[in-house]
């Protein structure tokens, strides 16, 4: 909510064509809009075509929008969506990814989360300084609530024929659907 100006935000959601799924986007858009109000966030929820939401997101048109952040994956830092770019924050991406040439200034929150993300760059994978930097992400982000979780912990299955090998029993699904190279029929 926009408490200078008491209005309603709007929630712009990405049209994705499915084949393979029925449309139930008149569900979520109203459960996402019942959810937001019923801690006082005044909602609408629109969705748009993919083009034109990509095009309002680069210029900074969009009040709020949805999407699937992998926070799972940020321990491992094998998904970087925490840090400002193409989906939020797109101002202060611009000016981190120019060294300050352009873009917006970010505050001194955001640019630790950069310094977080350069520090596990140079850190060695799942060591004690890597594990420390990744909880300083999930620190910062409870402190400031960059975007709204809709879902945490959620679970990832694979659902594969018993006629392959090779395939993963942990770790994400995501990692396995990347790596079809390691995976064989029997």
């Amino acid at each position: 909510r926009d408490a200078r100006h008491d209005r309603r935000a709007e929630i712009i959601r990405r049209h994705r064509v499915k084949r393979w799924a029925a449309d139930h986007s008149d569900v979520r858009h109203g459960a996402a809009r019942d959810g937001f109000h019923a801690v006082g966030l005044k909602t609408t929820v629109k969705q748009v075509d993919s083009t034109l939401w990509g095009q309002r997101t680069s210029v900074g048109d969009i009040q709020a929008t949805v999407f699937w952040d992998v926070q799972p994956m940020w321990k491992d830092n094998m998904w970087t969506d925490y840090l400002p770019g193409s989906i939020w924050a797109n101002d202060w991406a611009l000016w981190y990814t120019t060294r300050g040439k352009r873009g917006v200034e970010p505050p001194a929150e955001i640019k630790q989360l950069y310094a977080i993300y350069e520090g596990r760059v140079k850190a060695v994978p799942n060591s004690d300084e890597d594990k420390k930097l990744a909880d300083e992400i999930i620190t910062n982000f409870q402190q400031n609530l960059w975007f709204l979780p809709l879902a945490e912990g959620v679970k990832y299955p694979l659902v594969v024929s018993a006629k392959l090998g090779n395939i993963p029993q942990a770790g994400q699904a995501i990692a396995a659907n990347a790596s079809l190279e390691e995976i064989y029929f029997k």
